[in-house]
């Protein structure tokens, strides 16, 4: 439900393109609603996907064929700042949760919460921006700034992004000000908000330094 409420009904991938084939990069696809929404309104969108949890790629794939969407690739990858094998952690009370970093760590072990395990493969995001992109899209549960930043300067290809930032005081490597630093580097403007699950808690302040997200919308003024 989470999910659908943001994509479907709150639409917060909601961008007119200035053309009707724009390129999409989906990075952390789960099932595949963020594809089913571009491709409701763009059905001439190329979308090239990343998702690292076997199970939910499985499902993305079988949507892309039951709907006979073209010019969709889906990578059963995980984004990194260079290639590797690392193991992904999924919790069953949070399928949305599905990591390769240790934020989640605390969590498991002070709720007791059941967590299974995969190997992935890690690739990188820099050979996927030679071209222009319409839309880079980026849910990835805590790799986001060592993506970024290993894009670097490509990043400028980018026209529009959204980007939810992960937080747990046990991840060191993901620092939102130097994301947001990045984003003023390449002249993106962008808006920052709580995600929709901050929203939900109650006295905020007893939650500063412990598990949580933030959400940026970007969009390049040079583009």
């Amino acid at each position: 439900w989470l999910m659908m409420n943001e994509i479907l009904f709150a639409e917060e991938y909601f961008i007119s393109f200035d053309n009707d084939h724009p390129l999409m990069l989906d990075c952390g696809v789960n099932i595949g609603l963020a594809i089913y929404y571009t491709k409701r309104r763009y059905p001439n969108a190329r979308i090239i996907g990343f998702e690292p949890w076997e199970k939910a790629w499985s499902c993305a794939r079988r949507n892309v064929e039951r709907n006979h969407w073209s010019d969709v690739v889906l990578h059963h990858k995980a984004l990194g700042g260079h290639e590797d094998t690392l193991q992904l952690t999924i919790i069953d009370e949070n399928s949305l949760g599905s990591t390769v970093t240790n934020r989640m760590d605390e969590i498991i072990a002070r709720k007791q919460l059941d967590a299974r395990h995969e190997q992935v493969d890690v690739v990188t995001l820099s050979p996927y921006l030679n071209e222009p992109v319409d839309f880079l899209k980026m849910d990835i549960e805590g790799m986001e700034n060592e993506v970024l930043q290993e894009c670097g300067l490509k990043l400028k290809n980018v026209k529009w992004m959204f980007l939810e930032h992960h937080f747990a005081e046990q991840l060191k490597n993901n620092s939102l000000s130097d994301i947001i630093l990045l984003l003023q580097s390449l002249e993106f403007e962008f808006e920052i908000f709580k995600s929709q699950a901050y929203d939900l808690r109650k006295r905020p302040f007893a939650h500063l330094g412990k598990v949580t997200s933030t959400e940026i919308w970007a969009r390049n003024i040079l583009k």
